[in-house]
């Protein structure tokens, strides 16, 4: 907290945007849903 002064806004926003981007977004879930669905037929099997 003590350091929020040395953040530059336009950096922040940029790291942001590149690590919450729609595609990023969209490949997190696909990533999630497919260990999920990996796990379920382990415990099936």
């Amino acid at each position: 907290v003590e350091q929020v002064k040395n953040i530059k806004p336009l950096d922040c926003r940029r790291s942001v945007e590149e690590r919450f981007s729609t595609s990023e977004m969209i490949d997190g879930y696909e990533a999630a849903y497919q260990k999920i669905l990996e796990q379920r037929r382990e415990e099936v099997a």
